[in-house]
Formats: structure tokens, sequence, C-alpha cells
């Protein structure tokens, strides 16, 4: 006699096959969770160094327009320039040439709007001067041009009553209020401090001494500066770049000669993310300079 055969029927799934499906589903999500972390992580990456640039590039303009203005002496002639002044301009429009730090000068013209004159005071009329402080050790030095003439004076200016008082009396006569343009000798000196790119500028006065450091409305450009140097490339007569740099320094206070012979200067600034310390790039660029005499 046969006895009926027991058909056993498997319903759902077996401890192993269990198992086995947890295992590929954590193996997926784990996939998942690093291609997510790498993705964000990237993301990150590529934000700071995009802050970075926006950064650097902000700062190199900064720098690179008044290099560019350096010795720049509106519609005078430059190459008269103004050697009876406590300064040679525009020859020594860069007083202090450092690997670190750069200081250069400009003459910034304001029109003569129905202006008056005398030897001893200039009525600028409706300007208004934007004095950005006295020089540390003197009196700040003016020049006047009807761009045919030009004369340099020292003066103090009277913001009340909108004129510059001259203390060495020289030629300031009635120049054509129409034509004629006063111009303020500027210093600008860039350095780093505290992890900031530092931008100061003042009045010129009689000072020729790289010791006497311009101070005044010292402002941060940018922050994150871990590093910023200065290279200055001088032409010789044989057509050729002769570098100040980190292997041939530059002398403390330049000859005269060596500030006629410069003709470009070399950025080099270093930047850390404030996101991500390990984030960190250098931006270089090099800028002609124009106002050579």
């Amino acid at each position: 006699m046969r006895l009926p055969s027991l058909q056993f029927r498997q319903r759902g799934l077996s401890l192993i096959e269990l198992m086995v499906a947890i295992l590929l589903s954590s193996l997926l999500l784990l996939g998942v969770l690093e291609l997510y972390s790498n993705t964000s992580r990237a993301d990150r990456s590529g934000s700071a160094l995009a802050d970075l640039q926006d950064d650097a590039r902000v700062a190199m303009e900064f720098i690179k327009r008044d290099i560019r203005r350096a010795g720049y002496l509106g519609c005078a002639d430059p190459q008269a320039g103004f050697s009876g002044m406590d300064f040679d301009y525009p020859e020594d429009a860069f007083r202090e040439m450092t690997l670190t730090s750069l200081t250069l000068s400009y003459a910034s013209p304001d029109a003569l709007n129905g202006a008056t004159g005398s030897p001893a005071t200039l009525n600028l009329g409706n300007v208004t001067v934007a004095e950005v402080g006295d020089d540390v050790s003197g009196t700040p030095w003016y020049m006047l041009t009807d761009c045919q003439t030009a004369v340099p004076f020292k003066g103090d200016y009277v913001s009340a009553s909108r004129t510059v008082n001259s203390t060495t009396p020289a030629d300031i006569r009635d120049f054509p209020s129409s034509t004629s343009y006063l111009h303020t000798f500027r210093e600008v000196r860039y350095s780093q401090a505290n992890g900031q790119l530092m931008r100061a500028e003042q009045l010129r006065g009689n000072r020729k001494s790289a010791a006497n450091t311009v101070t005044a409305n010292n402002q941060a450009i940018i922050s994150g500066v871990t590093a910023l140097s200065f290279a200055y490339g001088l032409a010789t007569s044989a057509g050729t770049i002769t570098w100040f740099d980190a292997t041939n320094p530059p002398p403390a206070i330049p000859s005269v000669a060596q500030f006629v012979d410069l003709s470009q200067i070399k950025i080099t600034l270093t930047l850390q993310s404030a996101t991500d310390a390990a984030i960190s790039k250098s931006f270089t660029s090099v800028v002609q300079l124009r106002n050579r005499l």
C-alpha cells in the first residue's frame, strides 16, 4: 500500500534569502551615500575656490588700478618733471619697493570751478578737495596746471573755506578756471596684516625715506590672505628685464634711475578659504606700467 506523498509549498523568504537581500540593499545604500558625500564635498570645494577667485579678482583690480595710475600727471607734461619739490616726480612715483609691500603715488585732478588765486591763498570756489589725511612728516604738495604750464606748491587744505593756503610762495597765478586743474599728490600703500590685504592712502608731503610708512585711512580690502609678495621688473638697454625678487631683493631705497627703469610689477597673492582651511590658492598677475618717462 503506497502512502500518499506530502507536498510542501514554500511561502515567503527563507532566512538566508532575507539576509542576502538586506546585504545587497545595504551595499547599494552605502554606494548612494558615498556618491552624495563626494558630490557635496566637490560642490563645497568648488564654491570655496570660486570665492577665492572672486576675492583675488577684487584685490588684483585694486592693486593694478593704483599701479597703472602711479606717476600720473593729468594733462601736465611728464617729461618736465618736478624736481623742485621735496621728491622727484614722476621718477620716484614708487617710493617703496619691498618684497611684501608697495607704496606708490599719483596726481589726482579736481576742476577749478570759479577759482581765484594769489601767491598765498588759492580759493577753490565750489570744489571740494577730497582730503584723505595730512602727510605725517610735512605739508602736502599740490599742482596747478592749465595743460600748458604746471606749478607745484605746498599748502594746507582748509575744508571749511575750501581753500589751499600755500606755505611755499610760488607762481600760483590766476589760472583760467574753465581749463585749469588742481592736482593733489596722493600716496597709496599695499601690505598684508592679520590675514588681510590692507590699503592705506594719504596726501604726499616732503618724504623720501622708506621708513616713513603710509598709515592713514588703512582699510582692509579682502581677508584670508596668507601671503602677499611683489617683484619688480627693470628694463635694460638690451631689451631684457632684470627682476628684483626673493632671489635678488631690491635696495631699501631704490635710486631714481631704478625708478625710471621700472617697467612692470608682478603681484603674487595667496588666499585661504574661510570655510575650508585645506583649500588655498596662489594668484599671480603682471602689470605693465603706463606713466613712464
